[in-house]
This record gives C-alpha cells, structure tokens and sequence, in this order.
C-alpha cells in the first residue's frame, strides 16, 4: 500500500507492457467438459469429468454425428423442390397465429412464413403451397385439391411455421453493393399436421393457432422473455461455437474454483493469498509486481474511475470550473449490515495535462461496527491510510454499482427489451439483418444469470449488501433512466478522457453505417413500416416507469413522476443519460421510460417532415440499441477482470471489520476482505466475464454482421489503437 505520486507516463507504460504479457496467456485444456452456457454455477458447475461420463458422452456425440449424417443423406436422396406444384387453385388452408399467452393471446403473429407440404409414400416432398402471414395474423395457403389426393400422397399433410432470427451476408468484403443485402434465414419453428382426410372442401380453417413464442414474462415488472426450461422451451440455442469457447477458455479456471472450495469443505487451511495466486494473473497483480504501490495511487484511481471498468459519468462541480464529481448511492436500497454500502461522493479535478485526480471521497453510512447510518467522513490525500482506505471502498462501491448497474442492468436488460421487441416483430423489414446479430443470445445469458447472480440465494446477494429486493428495486429504477431517445455518448472532459473519446468514435462509426444502410434500403424500411410500429409498441408497452431519485427531483426541479424538467442546472451532465426535457410516453394511465420510435402504422412521403422525423428516431434507435449490446457491454464487461480480478485491491462487498478503524483499516486485514468462499467465486466471476469471449464483430463468427459495418471499423483501426483499444476485442453481443 502506498500513497507516493507517480508519473502518468511511467504508469501507461507499466500497463501497456502488463496488458501485452497477460494477452499472450493462455488456460490449460482439460478432458472435462461443460454441456452449456447455462450449466455454469459459482459454487460448482456441472462438468463431465467421469471416464465412463466421458466415454458416453462421445458416444452420444457420434449418435448426434449419425443422425446429422442419415439426415443430410436422405435430404440428398429425396431434395425439397422449393418449386410448387400447382396446375389451378382450388382449395385454401386457412387461419390465424396469436401468441399464446393469455395477456396476449389477441396479439397477430404479423409476416411470419408458412409452408404447406406433402410427402409422398416413396418419400419424395412436394410443396402445395407457401405464404406469410398479414398485418392481423391471417394466412391463406392456396394449393391444387388434385395434389393432395393422388395416392403416392401419404396421409398427413405438414403445416411448417418459420420464423426468422438471423441473416447472412455474402461476402466479407465489399466489392459493390450487392455485399450490402443480407438473407432472410427462415428457420423451422413449428410443424402441424393436418390429416389428409380432412382436406375435401373449398377451404380447411385451422382457426386461431396460439403459438409459444418470444412471450413476456408476468410474474415480474420488468420486460422479461419465458424461459421455463433452458433447453427445451428458450426462444434461441447457443451456438456450439459458443459452448466451446467456454469450455476451452473456462473449464481450468472452474476447477480451481471447485478445488478451493473443497478446501473450505474440509476445514484445509487456505489464505486469501492463496487463492490469488492458482488464477491467472490479473492487471493490478502483473502492474504491482512491476513497480509495488502503483496500482494504489491517486492516479491510477483516478484513471480507472474514468477510463477502466467503471468508466463514470461525472457531473461538474457547481463551485469550481475545473472540479467534478461522481455519486454512489445505496442507502434507500434494502441491504444488510455485513458489508459496508456506504453513499458516496467523490471529487476530481483534471490538471494541466488533461489527467483525472481525486481530491476527496466522503462515506456517508457505517464504516465500522457500531456506527449510525447517519455516521460521515470526508478524506483527502492528506490523511494517509485511511485516504487508501477509502479508495478500496470507493472501488469496491464502483464494482458493484458497475456489475448490477451499467453491465446487468444497462447492457444485458437493457438489450433484452429491445431483443424481445425485434423478435417478436421485425421480419421482412431489413432493419431486422442490422439488430438481429447484435440482439442474439441476449435472453439466454440473462436467464442464467437470473439462476446464479441475482436471486435470493445470488452470487450478488451473497458477496454485497445488497438483498434480493434490494437487486430487484435497484434494477428497475436503473432500467427506469434508460432511453434511446436524443441520447448521446459520453462527452470527453479532457484529452486523456479516453473512454469518451472510444465511445464517440464508436459511435461515430455506427451512425455512418446506419445512415448508408438506409439510403440503399430505404424504400424496403419504408414498405415494411408496420414492422416497426409494432416493435415500437411492444417495446414501450412493457417498458418500466421512469426514473429519477429523489436528490435530482429536487435539483433539477422535475416531475416525480416522469423525471421531465424544463430547467437542468449547469452542473448536470446531459449526454449518456436519459433525456429529462422530454414527456414520456402514457401507457394505461403509467408512464413509461423508453419513448416511441413510432406510433404511425404507415408513413407518408408526402408529409416530407414527418417522414424523415420517423426515420430518424429508428436511425437513433438502431445505433443506441447496438451501441449498448456490443461496444456498451465490451467495455463494462472486458475489463473486469482488470479491476475486480484482485482481490484486496477490489472485491464487489467490502465487510465493516474490526473496531476501531473498520473498511478504512489495512488492506490486508482479513475481516475486511471477502470470507475465503466469496474470495474465490469472485475470481471465479471475473475470470468468467472477461476471459470467455464469443461473438467479435471483427471475425464475425456467424457470419451475420454487415461488411459495411466491418469495413468502416476497420478504416478507423488506426484510431482505436491510438485510444488503446483494438477492434478486434470488440464483442458484437451481449452473451456473457
């Protein structure tokens, strides 16, 4: 621990070489293996380490190598002629698709596709028909009768519902404007058979046909997709590029986890030392190596406050031009008194150079057993230990307000209300090729954690203050200040504000995108408007109340309801924030905090105005949307194990400790530190995070992210490396 000064350059050039090192290393490879994604757990995941699991587990997977082989076989044999066979028309089958829940059951499944085909007795398919359905969810598939009832027709007719997720494109480089179109892949949802006995009159009505797909959740307030069984009912699959990526990268690390918890099982001695030192080194461990104390200063706390994990948004000081400050706030959330959960204020100042520096932190709240919630302290860098004291609790507050709040709650929830919207609803529009590849695995991943971050019994819960409702409130209001309306990135403070400056360019290269995109596909956006209107609706309708706590209510003098003022003070930092000028939308007599992208089920080009109003609200929409779920949830996410992946230095929960100095005593004393069970499922969480990475826009794995949009980010590659940011580490989904 040391409080002595330390040059900026020194320092950039310690990290530099330290992220260098750690790049270059690599996991052992083990013979276990993970099924999914979702069989990972903190306090053991389920592995398959048994020889004779292992040996079945092969077998099963040369059945699973047979049974694709036999099928793309007799795919081959007996090939589906996409050609339909018709001399006239003289029947129909005929219907409507609702979603099934009973809050939605009157709800269209609008241009969703459908087949109709027979097979014949030998095996040959033949195709009678094909269709999509409209704006209300009806279809008519019209067929030839004579077809149907000629004997080499076996007796079941296949009614297949297909739905579309993805596209792909046809190159990886842009040669012409044909590299711009993407595919629509429509994929086999659902398969009805209709008996062929049934098939005499004019026209066969299946009725209403509710369909299990993409539904809301009703047990929770927040806008949520079903998933009752992972592997049965979820609306999308992993990869298993993603499932191998995990048990590569993963399955060394889950192991020493489980190691040290049978240590703690069995009452074997273990220190917190010790469980540092069997994972991978993290920045702040290589960084301390090479020159002891660094990683403590004022400069590199300041540094990480602005450009690492915790990238925060500051609000400028009222009183000094050149002062800014940064606020956690916790105490009106349920919480526990194990941990510290202190309020915090802290404020900078940015010297002459352009570089952050703290000038003090204030704990409101108890900092030792005993203490009031009303106790309150103010540190400077004069007061030595304590002043290092204070910092760890500023990083350990600055850890977790980044996991539940930018990562969980603004990358990963906040890219699931709009991923349902788009599922649900865009289909023919090619807006859904420019969403689709950033918007997929979403729901997955956050079911998950559901399962094992945020529930009663929760990773969260366990190692913070917070408690279940704690978690549930905080992320609802969090959820509450998200917007895409008129919000912009971060704006940079000062030339080394290099995460603003990241954003921006980022962002910069997404707005171009977007606009050429449109330009050559504007009419087809246009035609297929409905599309939008119905994303539009669905959205708002399930998005939560707006958001604004009660100090800002009171500074910025704005309705309690829905946050609207008219008069923001100076101090107030606008960009990366919900648009407080704006009137929200009403909603069933509630507010709610993501506004219309449209409430036109058509546009006019006549009403030149209004036309170009509409398409650029989906332009702002489509580049905030992806924004958050690739380059938002990169840097939240990626450098975790960066700023978390020590764990004296910062753990998400920080204990009160021992009297007389509680969380501002040494940082090597153990009561302050995370038990030995939380300290290694930290490590285990971090290196989860940010050490198993799928889904690169750069390798564009699935082969489903525009060239264009590839091409651009590599023409300001030269840009991002001067930012210390390479491209090629930039996510395009929120999977993780």
């Amino acid at each position: 621990m040391s409080n002595k000064t330390f040059d900026f350059e020194e320092m950039f050039r310690i990290q530099e070489a330290c992220q260098q090192k750690l790049s270059g290393t690599t996991t052992k490879t083990t013979r276990h293996k993970l099924k999914s994604v979702h069989h990972l757990n903190d306090n053991g995941s389920k592995l398959i380490s048994n020889p004779i699991a292992l040996i079945g587990e092969y077998l099963y997977s040369l059945y699973d190598k047979f049974l694709l082989f036999y099928q793309t076989k007799m795919a081959q044999l007996f090939p589906r002629n996409e050609i339909i066979f018709l001399n006239q028309i003289n029947s129909s089958v005929i219907g409507r698709l609702t979603f099934s829940d009973k809050k939605d059951y009157h709800t269209p499944i609008h241009h969703i596709h459908l087949e109709l085909w027979a097979k014949t007795r030998l095996g040959h398919w033949v195709k009678l028909s094909e269709t999509d359905t409209d704006t209300e969810g009806r279809f008519e598939l019209a067929f030839d009768m004579s077809v149907i009832h000629r004997n080499r027709i076996a007796k079941n007719i296949r009614l297949e519902i297909y739905h579309t997720n993805t596209h792909k494109f046809n190159e990886h480089t842009i040669e012409n404007t044909a590299a711009f179109r993407a595919e629509r892949i429509n994929t086999l949802f659902k398969t009805i058979k209709i008996k062929k006995a049934d098939l005499v009159g004019l026209s066969y009505n299946m009725g209403t046909i509710p369909l299990f797909y993409w539904e809301y959740r009703q047990d929770t307030p927040l806008p949520r997709v079903v998933i009752k069984d992972h592997d049965k009912d979820a609306p999308q699959k992993y990869p298993q590029a993603r499932i191998d990526a995990i048990v590569k990268q993963f399955i060394p690390v889950e192991l020493t986890t489980q190691k040290h918890l049978l240590k703690i099982k069995e009452g074997k001695s273990l220190t917190i030392e010790e469980i540092q030192a069997d994972y991978p080194e993290n920045l702040t461990v290589a960084m301390e190596k090479m020159k002891p104390g660094i990683t403590r200063s004022d400069e590199w706390f300041a540094e990480r406050m602005v450009n690492g994990m915790y990238a925060s948004t500051l609000d400028k000081d009222p009183e000094n031009p050149n002062g800014y400050w940064l606020y956690y706030h916790w105490s009106s959330y349920d919480h526990t008194s194990q941990y510290a959960f202190n309020d915090i204020s802290m404020k900078f100042s940015i010297n002459n150079e352009g570089y952050f520096m703290p000038e003090s932190i204030t704990l409101k709240g108890p900092t030792k057993p005993n203490d009031t919630a009303q106790s309150k302290i103010t540190l400077t860098p004069n007061d030595g230990q304590q002043w290092e004291a204070a910092k760890r609790v500023a990083r350990v507050s600055g850890g977790i307000l980044t996991e539940v709040d930018k990562h969980f709650t603004e990358t990963h929830l906040n890219t699931e209300q709009y991923a349902i919207a788009a599922y649900r609803n865009i289909r023919r529009n090619p807006v859904g090729s420019v969403l689709f590849p950033h918007l997929r695995s979403v729901v997955l991943i956050n079911h998950t954690a559901d399962q094992i971050l945020i529930k009663e019994d929760g990773y969260i819960n366990r190692a913070t203050a917070l408690t279940a409702k704690g978690i549930n409130k905080r992320v609802y209001d969090v959820l509450g200040t998200l917007d895409w309306k008129n919000w912009q990135p971060m704006k940079p403070l000062s030339s080394k504000h290099r995460y603003a400056h990241t954003a921006n360019l980022f962002y910069t290269v997404l707005t171009e995108y977007i606009d050429e995109f449109f330009v050559l596909h504007e009419d087809e956006i246009t035609a297929e408007w409905h599309e939008i209107f119905a994303f539009s609706r669905d959205l708002v309708e399930h998005s939560v109340e707006p958001f604004l706590c009660k100090h800002l209510q009171k500074e910025t003098n704005a309705n309690p309801k829905t946050g609207k003022t008219t008069n923001p003070p100076n101090w107030y930092t606008t960009e990366n924030r919900m648009d407080l000028n704006l009137q929200r939308p009403i909603v069933s007599d509630t507010y709610k905090a993501v506004s219309h992208i449209t409430t036109l089920a058509t546009l006019d080009k006549n009403n030149l105005e209004e036309y170009s109003q509409q398409l650029n609200n989906l332009k702002k929409a489509c580049a905030y949307i992806i924004f958050n779920a690739s380059f938002g949830h990169y840097w939240a996410n990626s450098k975790q194990y960066d700023d978390i992946g020590e764990i004296r230095y910062s753990s998400l929960g920080i204990r009160l400790g021992c009297e007389p100095n509680g969380v501002l005593g040494d940082e090597k004393d153990d009561s302050i530190a995370p038990d030995l069970t939380i300290a290694t499922q930290m490590m285990w969480w971090s290196n989860m995070l940010s050490k198993t990475g799928y889904g690169y826009i750069m390798k564009n794995e699935q082969g489903d992210i525009n060239p264009l949009l590839i091409q651009k980010l590599k023409a300001k590659e030269a840009e991002f490396n001067a930012l210390g940011v390479d491209i090629y580490n930039i996510q395009s989904e929120t999977n993780i």
